[in-house]
């Protein structure tokens, strides 16, 4: 590709991440994905880094207010505004009924592969010296730790370093 096709490329993501952004988080897609989903936070945080670190971090820091009391991060949290009409939505889910499950967030009872270690660590390669990128991942680490624990402790049935994750369909 010349540079010209590359510009146009890249301004076109930036117009996507930017009519989807929410005020704290990206939803995937306007309709068919207007949640917030795990592995898209982390990818789309990876997409803001160069240009709007604030945001690569806000992205993530919103996703881990959905995790729950024993470390897992839902694969969805639900925007203020759940939208009826998407399925499954927090109806589905029933995530509420858990202890376990966040107090002031809605979300999903499953999840998704632990993605977000590697994605903090290219977030610090890519701001380099940035201090305020620097605070922001110290302040993701606990969360993103606690996830990992919680994969060894309740997705790795015969502790060999191979977690299981299961959709409903």
């Amino acid at each position: 590709m010349d540079r010209t096709k590359d510009e146009g490329l890249l301004a076109s993501a930036r117009g996507v991440l930017q009519h989807n952004w929410m005020g704290t988080f990206t939803r995937p897609t306007e309709h068919l994905y207007p949640h917030q989903w795990n592995w898209d936070s982390g990818f789309i945080a990876l997409g803001y880094i160069q240009r709007e670190p604030e945001k690569a971090f806000l992205e993530l820091s919103s996703l881990m207010r959905g995790q729950w009391d024993h470390g897992m991060i839902p694969h969805i949290v639900f925007a203020e505004d759940p939208h009826d009409s998407y399925f499954p939505g927090p109806d589905f889910w029933e995530s509420d009924q858990s202890d376990a499950s966040p107090k002031d967030a809605v979300v999903s009872g499953i999840t998704q592969p632990p993605v977000h270690g590697g994605i903090l660590n290219l977030l610090l390669e890519l701001a380099s010296d940035s201090k305020e990128a620097l605070e922001a991942a110290e302040s993701l680490y606990d969360s993103i730790y606690r996830s990992h624990q919680y994969f060894y402790q309740y997705r790795d049935p015969n502790q060999e370093g191979l977690v299981y994750i299961r959709h409903p369909w």
